[in-house]
């Protein structure tokens, strides 16, 4: 399939929208930012934190627009590299 430049484009603008949300460490679920930010990674069952993260990787490793510039962060924090 041709690439939709335009497409792209819009989701690259989404995407650095979303990442200014990031916290330092790579940290990217704004109900922990906002709402509990003590509780990030505590309840791993039900918090949705995996989840998420699960898709930010896959996007990562896709190489879907630049979300791999911004999610390097979080990935690290999950794999301990440096």
């Amino acid at each position: 399939a041709d690439k939709d430049e335009k497409l792209e484009k819009k989701a690259d603008e989404v995407i650095d929208l979303i990442a200014e949300a990031q916290q330092e460490d790579g940290y990217l679920d704004t109900y922990f930012i906002i709402k509990e930010p003590d509780r990030k990674w505590k309840n791993l069952c039900e918090g949705h934190e995996l989840y998420t993260a699960g898709h930010m990787m896959e996007a990562r490793g896709g190489g879907f627009g630049n979300i791999w510039r911004h999610y390097s962060k979080a990935s690290c924090h999950f794999f301990n590299c440096k």
